[in-house]
């Protein structure tokens, strides 16, 4: 991956705002000085897994995953966001279950 597009994408997540910790896997996109340099300058404490323990990231993304939850079922707005999604979801399901039973 080239470090101009990771660096995009660390520019356009800052601009939701500042992070205070970062985890990452040690890819050399995350690593270089330009990446970690401009975390180090929004004050982001940096995380990344040891060499060769890819399941550490299996943590750290289960943490989110938790904050995200609750975040989802503590914000009014977001309930009304996932409610939305889940209709959507079933409204795609219905109909491609439709259109499969008139291909029969």
């Amino acid at each position: 991956m080239e470090r101009h597009l990771t660096l995009a994408a660390l520019e356009r997540a800052l601009s939701n705002g500042e992070p205070l910790i970062h985890h990452s896997d040690q890819g050399v996109q995350y690593a270089c000085h330009d990446y970690t340099h401009r975390l180090l300058e929004v004050g982001a404490q940096i995380s990344m897994a040891d060499a060769g323990a890819a399941w550490q990231n299996g943590y750290a993304e289960r943490l989110v995953r938790t904050i995200k939850e609750e975040v989802k079922w503590t914000c009014p707005a977001m309930q009304t966001r996932s409610r939305r999604g889940r209709r959507s979801a079933t409204l795609s399901k219905r109909s491609t279950s439709a259109s499969e039973s008139t291909r029969r």
